[in-house]
């Protein structure tokens, strides 16, 4: 972690918490120098051995009809969940865009490398084990399995992304190979289950290695494990000699993690939130009352503190929002939350989730978004948030929550039964049309909604009090779906530390549909600095019209030396479906202007005039057009990302001008069925 990060989150911290987080710091200091000098590779032995089922699960799973049940229901899913079941029995993976990735060959290819200290070292034999646990299957580059944990280091060569082995370990194929024996009761998904965390734990002693190092992933592992534990209850492949081993490994987890929390006070992050998941199932797994009664005591005080006054996740993104709100979610679950704050608090992120979701129940991707889940009870795009809305309407008996349309997700009967779904299912609900227009509240997330257009805009503040480590330079910006066909969209994020330079540009303005003025950000960034921004661009909301006009400035611009302030309004006709966009701005002296316009890969565009372009999609199209006579458009070849690691070929539009302040900048927007691509 650079200085000016360090600097930067200091600086958000109040004059009482800061020697409270110093000490928290030298605190799991401290505890990595004791393990260091009397780390013992061997787990020590919980009290008592035996582990609790979690009770996660409806009792309708563990009975002998649910297989059948599911299928006929849900036959698509089911089937889907066998076949990566049985992929995962044939250790093919598919991890952070990686694709379909053999782990049986990978220690057969060539130049596989290692990370020791800050050097690559090649592959020596019997380094590997059956699965490569501490390797980027992507760059075939792996951490050292004989280091000690806290001596793992990233960030530092390019293209090895320590986030590939932490995904592989966190281990939600274990619960995929739980389905599927629950489906089929077919004992050779429970040997798969058993064989591969034995293997784990041949190769990832306690405290050593790459899977050590971040306290958030050994969390979210245990949660894994003892999902998965929950699923095989009953199967002869599970013994009691391997019932003693991991029960054992799963108490040095949950150690590890109530000593290595990473807390950081009012700017405590997601990463926080699933230490305390950890912490709820474990003590719920061994009757450990004291990291259930903290667990308990923290959630209360976090769902407060990480969220805004609308329910939304105070990192700014989308994407981190639905994470948390699972983790929230299922910390409620396991510790049974009912107290008036949290209960109304959580049900505002749903809320909130609710207002989010495009009228096909998926989330426009603003912010960062890392692909991450909790359990993956069905592999779903990073968008889809319909099965975690069933959730939250099932959670609180709440009609409302319920969407026509989004009711069919399979994750209801794992968690509420039969009984469960055919409740749901005389759920009255509401039409995707009659979703409430997301309006202004301190996160800055606005939606203008109709009931065939769904206008998302950034009026955020920088995410964790100005920190900024989640959030993009999309001040002002915007995404647009019409007829359910995406046409102006967020880049998305691809990665993190594997690729600083790619990690910057994606989070630049120049990739965000606003302005930039003078080929400044709108935020600092430092280009070290991967998950902070300066805190410059204010954002003020002056008029906003559900359902029909937005009008904002930022104030980013004013670190220029003649200031800039960027005006943005949005306003649909009343009687069509047709947006004003108008850019001003005022200010002082003479600046340079870019405009970008970020389309969706399904988009084909053809300019029509220099300041007129028409966007062609299977459900019509936009014309799009500038209406200052002096502007001409530009078509680029440009990139996005649905998800992290993965890029998709798109198309960019941007205008570029040069002008003395005052200045201002309309454009048109119409939308017009008869313009289907052929």
């Amino acid at each position: 972690m650079d200085i000016f990060h360090r600097l930067h989150r200091f600086e958000r911290l109040s004059k009482t918490e800061i020697p409270l987080v110093v000490f928290h710091r030298l605190r799991r200091s401290f505890w990595s120098f004791l393990e260091r000098v009397s780390s013992k590779s061997t787990p020590t032995s919980p009290k008592p051995h035996s582990l609790r089922p979690l009770s996660l699960l409806h009792k309708d799973v563990m009975t002998p009809g649910f297989g059948q049940y599911f299928s006929e229901i849900f036959p698509e899913e089911a089937a889907e969940l066998l076949r990566e079941a049985d992929l995962a029995i044939n250790l093919i993976v598919d991890l952070l865009g990686s694709g379909p990735v053999d782990l049986a060959s990978f220690k057969t290819r060539p130049n596989l490398k290692v990370i020791k200290g800050a050097q690559l070292s090649a592959v020596k034999p019997g380094l590997i084990g059956r699965i490569p646990w501490h390797f980027d299957v992507k760059s075939g580059i792996g951490w050292d399995p004989a280091a000690f944990y806290a001596d793992i280091r990233y960030g530092e060569i390019l293209g090895a992304d320590i986030k590939v082995p932490w995904e592989l370990s966190r281990c939600q194929h274990f619960v995929t190979l739980g389905q599927a024996y629950r489906l089929t009761m077919d004992e050779k998904y429970a040997r798969c289950f058993v064989e591969q965390a034995q293997d784990w734990m041949d190769q990832n002693p306690v405290k050593i290695g790459v899977n050590w190092s971040s306290p958030m992933d050994v969390a979210l592992r245990a949660c894994n494990w003892l999902l998965a534990l929950e699923l095989f209850q009953g199967s002869s492949s599970v013994s009691n000699g391997f019932k003693e081993r991991i029960s054992a490994t799963l108490w040095e987890h949950g150690r590890h993690v109530a000593r290595h929390l990473e807390w950081g006070g009012r700017i405590s992050t997601n990463h926080y939130i699933s230490n305390l998941l950890g912490l709820a199932y474990l003590g719920k797994a061994f009757g450990h009352v004291p990291w259930e009664r903290f667990a308990s005591k923290e959630f209360q005080k976090e769902i407060l503190s990480q969220t805004y006054d609308d329910g939304a996740d105070f990192e700014g993104s989308t994407a981190y929002h639905k994470f948390v709100l699972e983790m929230f979610f299922f910390g409620s679950r396991m510790l049974d939350l009912k107290e008036a704050p949290f209960h109304a608090r959580l049900r505002l992120m749903f809320q909130c989730l609710q207002q989010t979701m495009m009228s096909d129940g998926h989330i426009p991707l603003v912010g960062d978004n890392d692909s991450g889940r909790i359990h993956s009870l069905f592999r779903r795009p990073d968008s889809d948030g319909r099965a975690l809305l069933n959730w939250g309407a099932l959670h609180f008996k709440d009609h409302q929550l319920k969407v026509h349309g989004w009711e069919k997700t399979s994750d209801i009967a794992w968690l509420y039964g039969f009984s469960g779904y055919e409740s749901f299912k005389a759920y009255y609900g509401m039409s995707s049309s009659e979703i409430p227009s997301k309006q202004p509240s301190s996160s800055g997330f606005l939606v203008l909604r109709g009931p065939n257009h769904y206008l998302s805009f950034s009026a955020q503040p920088n995410g964790t009090r100005g920190v900024g480590n989640h959030t993009h330079n999309d001040k002002l910006s915007f995404t647009l779906c019409v007829e359910g066909q995406r046409y102006f969209v967020d880049p998305g994020t691809v990665l993190y530390s594997s690729n600083p330079s790619m990690r910057n540009l994606f989070r630049s303005t120049a990739m965000h549909n606003t302005v930039q003025v003078d080929g400044m950000e709108q935020n600092e960034m430092k280009p070290d600095s991967l998950f902070s921004l300066g805190d410059d661009a204010e954002v003020s909301v002056h008029q906003f019209i559900p359902g029909r006009k937005i009008n904002a400035t930022h104030s980013g611009y004013e670190r220029l030396a003649d200031p800039v302030i960027h005006r943005r309004i949005i306003e649909k006709s009343d009687h069509a479906l047709e947006w004003m966009l108008v850019d001003e701005f005022s200010g002082t002296g003479e600046h340079r202007f870019q405009w970008t316009f970020m389309l969706d890969p399904e988009i084909r565009v053809k300019r029509i005039s220099p300041g007129q372009v028409t966007l062609f999609s299977k459900k019509g199209g936009l014309t799009f057009e500038c209406l200052n006579p002096t502007m001409e458009s530009l078509v680029e070849d440009v990139s996005v990302a649905p998800a992290y690691g993965v890029l998709q070929e798109s198309k960019a539009i941007r205008f570029r001008a040069e002008g003395t302040m005052p200045m201002r900048v309309e454009f048109r927007i119409r939308f017009d069925e008869k313009l289907k691509e052929r």
